[in-house]
């Protein structure tokens, strides 16, 4: 059985729920507009051009192909400038760093500018030695002060050495200057393939008269003045030099004072970057005080070699002529040779051998003589503080007839050690013995052992 009466009540129920929903929907999305453009959405619930639906009708020719279509070219880009960015301002300093910075309120002047420093580089150094010699008259002890200076430029072009040395000596009460030295280099490139050197030196000393260079006729210094020029330039392989050079020796002995002038050329061809052979021609002459004068002349064949592995050397063999006027042997000649070695596999070793073989112009009793000389060293740096010297040297003459020959052999060994940037100590010992007629005594040799401290700036 159907009650009506409970339907009705449910309509009645339900009337103020579709009144509430029909006036929300006539008042839109809830944004309180009446604008139907806005109420409505994306798409239209109605078929409307540019819809699937709206082609749906029609034939597949009334679709417009769109891949048949030519292609609308885009504009072409137009080329604008850029405008300049902002400028950031420069920062200033906040309040607070100046508040805790009271500095900046009395700050300095500003100081002068630096002195602009020499061309070249400077070294000053003196030393103070310690010194005991024994020899046949027994021990005696000298004391001695060497200053020394070295001025070196190195530029593009041209280099520059001066080096000056002295050395004084307080032995037994009395101070004596025993050597003063000077001695400078100058080198220029003059273009890529010339080149000019100049060198000379000063040199003034006195032997010691109880040492192994005195008890001569005459004790007394001995000056020496001497000069040197040269040039060199490349022809592709071919080089060639000259140079020309003069000295005086002023002494009280007259027999030793005089001028001595000489001058040589050299021709090498560079067959490798390790062999250059060369040929020379040297030319000297020797005039003394006393009116005596000596000429040489010497012609010479050698070569010299360079290789990378830090060895080099030099090798010449010639023959040399030299007349006397004035003395009883007048004329000599003989066979000459010259060699030199060098070895520096690093920078903390380093070992040399030099001979020569020369004639040296007789005195006034006693004609030419040829006089050989040795000459080899090594030097080893242990570390960058400690470093040890070891020589040799030897000079002798050849007999002629009855007359003796000098000689004199020479050895030592140093150590030095770097106490610091500009402070050095070092120990020495040294040993000579020589033999010469012209000395009282002829023979005689001696043992010095000393100790020095060096300052350097």
């Amino acid at each position: 059985m159907i009650r009506p009466h409970r339907h009705r009540l449910s309509l009645v129920a339900a009337a103020p729920l579709l009144v509430t929903g029909l006036g929300a929907l006539a008042q839109g999305d809830g944004s309180h507009t009446d604008n139907l453009d806005l109420l409505r959405t994306s798409y239209s619930p109605f078929c409307e051009a540019a819809m699937l639906c709206h082609y749906g009708t029609r034939g597949a020719g009334d679709i417009p192909d769109r891949a048949a279509a030519a292609p609308v070219p885009a504009p072409a880009p137009v080329a604008r400038t850029p405008a300049p960015g902002p400028v950031a301002p420069e920062p200033r300093p906040s309040l607070a760093s100046v508040y805790h910075q009271p500095e900046a309120f009395n700050a300095p002047p500003a100081p002068p500018e630096p002195i602009q420093s020499l061309p070249f580089e400077t070294e000053f150094a003196l030393e103070t030695r310690g010194t005991a010699v024994l020899d046949e008259e027994g021990t005696r002890f000298e004391l001695g002060i060497i200053p020394s200076f070295a001025l070196t430029r190195t530029g593009p072009g041209d280099s520059l050495d001066l080096r000056g040395s002295a050395r004084l000596v307080r032995a037994e009460d009395d101070v004596q200057a025993r050597s003063v030295e000077i001695d400078g280099a100058y080198g220029r490139q003059i273009d890529s393939v010339t080149a000019v050197a100049l060198s000379g030196g000063l040199s003034v000393t006195d032997p010691d008269p109880d040492g192994l260079g005195g008890g001569g006729e005459v004790d007394a210094p001995v000056v020496t003045i001497e000069g040197e020029a040269g040039v060199s330039r490349r022809f592709g392989r071919l080089d060639a030099s000259g140079q020309i050079s003069a000295g005086r020796t002023v002494s009280e002995d007259e027999t030793e004072s005089g001028w001595r002038t000489g001058a040589g050329l050299r021709l090498g061809y560079s067959v490798s970057p390790i062999l250059a052979p060369f040929i020379e021609a040297r030319i000297a002459n020797d005039r003394f005080d006393l009116g005596r004068s000596s000429t040489a002349l010497s012609l010479l064949v050698g070569a010299s070699a360079q290789w990378t592995n830090g060895w080099s050397g030099e090798a010449v063999i010639g023959q040399g002529w030299r007349r006397d006027d004035g003395t009883g042997a007048t004329e000599a000649d003989d066979l000459l040779f010259e060699s030199s070695v060098q070895f520096d596999p690093n920078p903390t070793l380093g070992l040399r051998m030099a001979f020569d073989t020369s004639i040296e112009p007789g005195s006034a009793d006693q004609g030419p003589r040829t006089t050989h000389g040795l000459e080899a060293s090594a030097d080893y740096r242990i570390n960058p503080f400690l470093s040890l010297t070891a020589r040799v040297e030897a000079r002798w003459e050849d007999e002629s007839g009855d007359e003796p020959a000098s000689r004199r052999l020479g050895a030592g060994a140093s150590g030095t050690l770097e106490i610091g940037p500009h402070v050095a100590a070092s120990l020495s010992y040294d040993y000579a013995v020589r033999t010469d007629p012209a000395q009282v005594p002829a023979e005689a040799d001696e043992h010095r052992i000393g100790a020095g401290l060096t300052l350097r700036r």
